[in-house]
């Protein structure tokens, strides 16, 4: 679906179960949209088609962690803010979206979740 709105449309149309559908990594349509900073398309899954936001996929990780560790400011802002979902939650091996970009050397997103909201718990 990469980021083709008419594409995606067409696809869940015809067949609604596909936003959540997996991959061989067991990534969803909406961890990709998060990825690769598709804010247009993430939000259209999650409002329109209800994509299911607390999918994890082969790792553990979760839309946010994913776009943490992508470095998508917009992303993170949307998810933090309009779907609540929260900077301090772990994968199963206890990291954190900010522990994803910091391995990663994304150093702009702890600065940027610290804007968002006030509950980042130190390390």
């Amino acid at each position: 679906m990469h980021g083709h709105m008419a594409v995606t449309e067409m696809l869940l149309e015809l067949n609604p179960m596909l936003v959540d559908a997996r991959d061989s990594c067991n990534t969803s349509p909406l961890m990709d949209a998060c990825r690769f900073g598709f804010l247009d398309l993430m939000e259209l899954l999650i409002l329109k088609y209800k994509a299911d936001i607390s999918l994890e996929n082969s790792l553990g990780m979760k839309c946010l962690h994913i776009a943490a560790q992508a470095g998508q400011l917009a992303v993170i802002t949307s998810l933090v803010r309009n779907h609540s979902m929260e900077v301090n939650m772990a994968t199963r091996l206890g990291h954190t979206p900010l522990h994803y970009a910091i391995r990663v050397r994304n150093l702009l997103v702890p600065v940027h979740a610290l804007k968002c909201t006030r509950k980042i718990v130190c390390l």
